[in-house]
């Protein structure tokens, strides 16, 4: 997959890092916490809050093939793109369980 889901010592913070822990500081990855996640072998979406407040938060993609990450993209954007690929979206800590 190429990016790893971490958590922080409270359990409830979530972040997106890059292959070799890359991308660890001010937000990881993403620049921000990962609230909901839903991927396939084609594509992963993290939902972020973005960790400076001038950003938008919404909806990263990530390519794991090219590791390009776009976004970040509107709920209602987003459904699209969810629908047409028939993404399940789970919350960032039932995604930890389940990885």
């Amino acid at each position: 997959m190429g990016r790893c889901l971490i958590h922080r010592e409270d359990g409830l913070t979530f972040y997106l890092v890059g292959p070799n822990g890359k991308n660890q500081d001010g937000g990881g990855a993403i620049e921000g916490t990962v609230t909901r996640l839903a991927w396939d072998n084609k594509l992963i979406a993290a939902e972020r809050y973005a960790t400076f407040r001038g950003d938008k938060d919404g909806w990263i993609l990530i390519d794991p093939a090219t590791q390009k990450i776009s976004g970040p993209l509107s709920e209602e954007e987003f459904s699209k793109i969810r629908d047409s690929n028939q993404l399940q979206v789970m919350t960032a800590a039932d995604a930890w369980k389940k990885l």
